[in-house]
């Protein structure tokens, strides 16, 4: 997002308002994508571990079987 340069004197309460807001929707935009990112990464830990422990799962116990023998 490009910064928006207003007229407003700073220091003024007006320009202490806007600053803030730009500040706020600054920080609501990295939040989202922030946690979109994490979602995604989240889903594709899921799907990797679900197919571990169906898939490959069998496959490891017979190999400990197999050692333990």
């Amino acid at each position: 997002m490009a910064a928006v340069r207003s007229k407003l004197p700073v220091g003024s309460a007006p320009w202490i308002m806007s600053e803030q807001k730009q500040a706020d929707e600054l920080v609501t935009q990295e939040t989202e994508e922030f946690g979109y990112s994490v979602r995604n990464e989240m889903e594709w830990l899921n799907e990797h571990m679900a197919e571990i422990f169906t898939s490959s799962q069998l496959y490891g116990v017979s190999t400990f079987e197999r050692d333990l023998c």
